[in-house]
């Protein structure tokens, strides 16, 4: 899996660091993920994905959620990438 700089990657727009939602949020509309295959990746329910995905200054997404997700999504862009002719290599 690559290596990523989540310090620019989990930003939102105007400079602040994403909450676990909207991170959660991000890598759901990026990989063009639903609430069900979320939770078929991983091994939480759908409505537990659906009430994470909502706004909460109490409720943050357990990491292991963000993590699985991360590694799906990147994986998925990277063999994107890579079928389009791109030749992925860390950053120096």
């Amino acid at each position: 899996m690559p290596m990523i700089d989540r310090s620019t990657l989990y930003v939102t727009p105007d400079g602040r660091p994403m909450n676990t939602q909207e991170q959660l949020a991000l890598l759901l509309d990026i990989g063009g993920i639903d609430a069900a295959e979320a939770a078929a990746l991983t091994g939480a329910t759908r409505l537990s994905i659906e009430t994470y995905r909502k706004p909460s200054f109490k409720r943050a997404v357990p990491a292991a959620i963000i993590m699985v997700l991360e590694d799906h999504v990147l994986a998925r862009l990277a063999r994107i990438a890579q079928a389009a002719g791109y030749e992925l290599r860390p950053r120096a």
